[in-house]
């Protein structure tokens, strides 16, 4: 035992460094779990509960359940205290500054950041009691090591971010020990009582913590020296103080057994024999003897503090024992070995199912132990070798890195979502309610299922590594760490279904039409399956931040792919994944695609689990960004795109290993379409794997030769509209008053007034991508008043060039003013068909109320289509759009309206036909009055004469977004050449003015040449006969 001596100047900055670290990795992750809303420790709820009662004045609280009557709730009273404290200080506060004085009480949602805050900040002075116990009782070096250990420990960090009491149960079992070391050394009656206080307060936070006793009680023994002044007058006295202090400090941390004294110690033994029952252990073992309960508990656990602790360091704590059980032990290693090895002995061999930040008890003293071992020769001072020395010093630092290494996973890896919300949102996307569900416990809550499945189907969601009994398929599994601290939060789940009338084990999908998920989940579990659809599909609008996604697979990937289909504007595309990145000038409607071999993995590293991480970012349009991880879905991708080139050889390579009769059509498809010339053998290969789409005809065939019945798609969700996302022409918006007394949702509304207008009214909805194939659509709607005729509505599919691609005309039964009806359609897009709109023109003088639109594809007739384009010859494929140009403006007028770029449909254009023009603008000023503002766009001829023209008032053009100031926001028009202009080359002049006085608005900053307060476009617009 070396003197105390007074630190350096930089030994203090070294400990001060040490400190912070140690601050800013328990402060770091006090926000885990609260982006999910979820508290996963099931202590939280009873301590925090705990603190309502006692701010309320209610101390002795009886349930009848001995989880909740025999809990310590010691923790629970030092978080009420601080709030008394706190409502003094509040209410001083307002005194002092004048406003009346009122009650300060923390909410549920306060108290849990209060007592993270409170677990952190004794977590942080815990590194400062350990650095001066391992100084005073061995020198600088070890306590230097012992506070470095304990500062990135993660169990000890984890331990704190929750709203428990195992990290006041360590801070007191640990001071009790800083205080034993002092009974040994100097015997002074202040440490007796020290150590007695903080032993009762450890057992009143956790019962296992009044393990601290034994080392007590060594110390006591240990400073007598011999066995007769162990019973000496002055040691049974300090004994008797000890016991005093200790009963007395016992009873006010435990109310309890002031006033149920009998009841409250037959609940804390019958506590102790209920946590160590073996709990969840299989029948076996829990009723085997107690060497089949040992080695049970020894088989869990010590690879749990073999992690926690780090291997190196426990073979030191394990030869450190040598000072223990030598002939003449060390009283310095008896004292501090005394609560990791009673614990090791009691708790870790009779209570096999404990997490891992319960044994934080220990943590801090298991720590010293490895110091002192790593810091002092293992011989004689004399004989310590300067290659042992630097020796012992690399495993410190390795130790301390990876218990780094792990504690900031603990961190910075919560900020992913939870394993039970993800695989919640999958569920609800790619399950039909039709199927009834069974989840094991710790997996998710849902009531989107039915109670029965009524012999449609059965969804497990399994947390245990064995698949239910029966039967499955397994179709996903959400695993996100191998290693958890908590082991409440991210369980591994399974999701299983049982071979029912509408899916197989065996099951391949037949249709390749895809939407992006809409769940908002950042975390994407790329294995198993998803229907219609998928996680790897993103759909950007242009904004200002990028769109970060984390795909974690429970293997490696040795190749991806990631493609990028643009809008209809000009598009500056970013895209990063797997350590590479691409920045893209795209135009309208170009497709791109590339390989990504052997991905980089992101960081922090996790043990059994590859993650990846995604970033996608559109600044001046939408664009469709995809990241595939199989051949078949970038080949369906590219096919979809119109690149059918590329395509085929994936498309072929996917065929051929899983036998898709649907992939092997699109690849023969893809063959004539792109003029390419294929060898007989692997046409005559690809035709006879196609060959079962041709014995589909129902449902029933669907399921033989697919293993998925059209029903289990047909009830998915693709593409669902609320009335509120429409845009309208001549319609009116109304709201639910009559029910809820408030606008609650706001609805279409075709007047019958409009109606009879001409123009007619139209309804239009949001730019849609869809793949090519078959679709229905459901329109729920209702009269304004009740009609007893049909009525006739139009619908048409255009694209952005005001093409249409589809149309068709639907049929409205008589209508009642109270009730929704659902009223079905189709439509079918054809190959590379581009961004689309859906236009809904009423035909009919009546009120009808449009409250949703629903898109889904339809699987047989999207069969039938390959079916019949497989029997006709090719035919030369459509180009996705005329040749288009786009051009940069970047140009702010006054008052902040900013124009990005704008872009035409086509270059050249005949007289009488339509051109489509996208504004993409920016708004950077909310006082701006866009009601009296319009953009006119005017096309002149070679001596500057303007012969036709469009003008648009700006808000009518934004009037469907609704968008936010400093978004970018893209607007359509369609301009109809006049058919008498003179064909040639006209000048495009875009500017802006008012619309009460036709006041052009002048133009602040351009790249582009100015003419009349209007720029002028450089490439010119074609008017051919």
């Amino acid at each position: 035992m070396q003197s105390e001596q007074r630190l350096k100047n930089w030994q203090r900055w070294g400990l001060l460094l040490i400190v912070v670290l140690g601050f800013g990795l328990r402060f770091g992750g006090l926000n885990h779990d609260l982006n999910e809303w979820q508290e996963y420790h099931p202590d939280t709820p009873k301590q925090i509960r705990a603190v309502e009662r006692f701010l309320d004045g209610h101390y002795y609280y009886h349930t009848g359940i001995l989880d909740y009557d025999a809990y310590p709730y010691f923790n629970s009273h030092l978080v009420e205290y601080l709030c008394r404290v706190g409502d003094i200080v509040h209410g001083g506060v307002q005194a002092l500054v004048g406003v009346p004085v009122t009650t300060w009480r923390p909410d549920y949602y306060e108290l849990f950041w209060i007592m993270r805050m409170w677990n952190a900040l004794l977590a942080t002075l815990l590194i400062l009691i350990v650095f001066q116990l391992a100084r005073e009782n061995w020198d600088v070096r070890a306590a230097f090591t012992a506070a470095l250990l304990l500062a990135v420990s993660p169990a000890d960090v984890a331990s704190c971010h929750f709203a428990g009491a195992d990290t006041t149960a360590g801070f007191f079992a640990t001071l009790t020990v800083f205080f034993a070391f002092r009974i040994y050394r100097l015997g002074r009656l202040r440490d007796y009582v020290w150590a007695a206080v903080f032993a009762a307060c450890g057992f009143s936070t956790k019962y296992h913590a009044g393990m601290t006793l034994l080392p007590l009680l060594l110390a006591h023994s240990l400073r007598g020296g011999s066995w007769r002044t162990w019973v000496a007058r002055q040691s049974l006295g300090r004994l008797t103080l000890l016991a005093l202090v200790g009963v007395g400090m016992t009873l006010l941390t435990t109310p309890t057994l002031l006033t149920n004294f009998s009841e409250t110690v037959q609940n804390i033994v019958a506590f102790f024999t209920q946590i160590s029952s073996y709990r969840g252990v299989d029948e076996s073992i829990r009723h085997g003897g107690w060497s089949a309960k040992i080695t049970f508990a020894m088989h869990r656990n010590l690879p749990i503090l073999v992690w926690i602790i780090g291997p190196l360091l426990c073979l030191g704590v394990v030869l450190g024992l040598k000072h223990v059980f030598c002939r003449r032990p060390d009283p310095r290693a008896v004292i501090l070995y005394a609560l990791p090895l009673l614990y090791f002995l009691l708790g870790v061999s009779l209570r096999p199912m404990a997490h891992p930040i319960y044994h934080t008890l220990m943590t801090p003293l298991v720590f010293v132990a490895a110091a002192v071992v790593f810091t002092r020769p293992l011989g004689r001072p004399e004989n310590d070798r300067a290659w042992f020395a630097r020796l012992r010093l690399a495993v410190v630092i390795v130790s301390a890195a990876l218990l780094l290494n792990t504690a900031a996973k603990e961190v910075f890896f919560f900020w992913h979502q939870d394993v039970g919300r993800v695989a919640k949102a999958w569920v609800e996307e790619n399950v039909p309610p039709p199927f009834s569900a069974q989840l094991e416990n710790y997996s998710f809550s849902t009531s989107r299922f039915t109670a029965s499945s009524n012999g449609v189907g059965v969804i497990w969601a399994a947390t245990r590594p064995e698949a239910p009994p029966g039967t499955f398929a397994l179709l996903k599994t959400f695993s996100f760490e191998t290693e958890r601290m908590a082991v409440f939060r991210n369980i591994p789940i399974r999701l299983y279904a049982d071979s029912s009338a509408w899916l197989r084990p065996d099951f391949r999908l037949p249709v390749f039409q895809r939407m992006a998920s809409a769940d908002g989940n950042r975390v994407i579990a790329d294995n198993g399956v998803s229907f219609l659809r998928s996680e790897k599909i993103l759909d950007l609008d242009p904004a200002d931040q990028p769109t970060v996604r984390s795909v974690v697979r429970t293997t490696s990937l040795h190749t991806a792919w990631l493609g990028v289909q643009n809008g209809s504007t000009a598009n500056l595309v970013e895209v990063e994944f797997g350590g590479t990145r691409r920045r893209m000038s795209l135009a309208a409607n170009e497709t791109v695609w590339w390989a990504v071999p052997a991905p980089r993995r992101s960081w922090p590293p996790e043990p059994g689990h590859a993650w990846y991480r995604w970033r996608a970012q559109a600044f001046y349009g939408r664009a469709r960004v995809v990241l595939a991880t199989r051949p078949e879905e970038i080949g369906a991708f590219l096919f979809n795109a119109g690149n059918y080139r590329d395509a085929f050889p994936l498309l072929h390579a996917a065929a051929a290993s899983t036998h898709n009769p649907a992939l092997a059509a699109l690849a023969l498809m893809c063959v004539p379409r792109a003029g390419l010339s294929i060898a007989p053998v692997t046409s005559d290969g690809l035709v006879r794997l196609a060959q079962p789409l041709q014995n589909i005809r129902d449902a029933v065939s669907c399921r033989q030769i697919f293993g998925i019945a059209p029903d289990y798609l047909n009830a998915l969700d693709f593409v669902k509209l609320a009335a509120e996302g429409f845009r309208s022409v001549g319609c009116r918006a109304i709201g639910d008053w009559e029910a809820t007394g408030q606008r609650a949702l706001e609805k279409i509304a075709v007047s019958p007034a409009a109606a009879a207008t001409n123009p007619p009214p139209a309804i239009m909805t949001p730019v849609l991508r869809l793949d090519p194939g078959a679709y229905t659509v459901a329109l729920r709607v209702r009269g304004t008043e009740r009609t007893l005729v049909p009525l006739r509505w139009y619908l048409r599919v255009l694209d952005l060039a005001g093409v249409s691609h589809a149309a068709t005309e639907i049929e409205l039964p008589p209508l009642d003013d109270r009730r929704y009806t659902t009223v079905y359609t189709a439509f079918h897009l054809p190959l590379a068909t581009p961004e689309v709109r859906l236009f809904l023109q009423p035909q009919s003088p009546a009120g009808v109320v449009l409250d949703q639109l629903e898109i889904k594809p339809d699987v047989l007739a999207t069969i039938q289509w390959l079916n019949e384009t497989l029997a006709q010859p090719a035919v030369p494929t459509r180009a996705m759009s005329p040749s288009s140009f786009r051009q940069t403006v970047d140009t702010v007028f006054q008052g902040g309206l900013r124009l990005v770029n704008l872009h035409c449909s086509r270059a050249t254009v005949q007289r009488g036909q339509p051109l489509g023009v996208d504004f993409h603008f920016r708004l950077e000023q909310p006082d701006l009055d866009l009601g009296n503002l319009a953009v006119f766009i005017h096309f002149a001829n070679e001596t500057g004469q303007t012969v036709f023209q469009g003008d648009y008032g700006v808000a009518d053009l934004l009037s469907i977004y609704a968008p936010r100031f400093a978004e970018p926001v893209q607007a359509h028009k369609v301009i109809k050449i006049p058919a008498g202009v003179k064909p040639g080359a006209y000048t495009i002049r875009v500017g802006l003015c008012r619309l009460d006085t036709a006041e052009r608005l002048r133009i602040v900053a351009s790249p582009l040449a100015q003419k009349s307060k209007a720029v002028l476009l450089p490439l010119p617009l074609r008017v051919t006969d």
